[in-house]
């Protein structure tokens, strides 16, 4: 592989990695795992009386439009979704780096690692972690390489 387009990939996965390090825990981080790391078709919409959300297609109802929608796990912020991603990998490691914060690391079948880097709580750690590792995978999220993401 030339030099320019190895450089231009780690230029995209530094982008995407400083994009994801500033992502706090929420919806947007959510949707960011359902869709890459989970493989599910993710939509954001209101329902009924409710705010505009992120909702996933279960499987028995990809092939159709109809069908029911299912809300998005809150993987960044409850420990019990959080805890669930981790079920997908076989070596994964959560340290405290005291006040510094938490940090996870996910380890891909393949040799990648996903690196969450310093964050303030165990899930939002994960969440990141399982994102880091599509990165390194060199997996390319779309919402992280725009200049505004919302693009789910």
């Amino acid at each position: 592989m030339s030099e320019a387009i190895e450089a231009m990939r780690r230029s995209i996965k530094q982008k995407q990695m400083q994009r994801l390090f500033q992502m706090e825990p929420g919806r947007e981080l959510d949707a960011l795992i359902a869709r890459y790391v989970e493989g599910y078709q993710v939509v954001r919409r209101s329902l009924q009386d409710m705010d505009a959300d992120y909702w996933i297609r279960p499987l028995s109802s990809m092939r159709s439009e109809e069908g029911e929608l299912e809300r998005v796990p809150t993987y960044s912020t409850t420990i019990f979704s959080a805890h669930a991603l981790l079920n997908r990998y076989r070596q994964w490691r959560l340290q405290s780096e005291g006040e510094a914060g938490i940090q996870a690391e996910i380890c891909g079948d393949e040799g990648a690692v996903g690196s969450s880097g310093a964050c303030r709580t165990v899930p939002e750690a994960i969440s990141k972690a399982a994102v880091a590792l599509m990165i390194a995978e060199n997996h390319l999220i779309e919402e992280l390489l725009e200049e505004h993401g919302d693009a789910i």
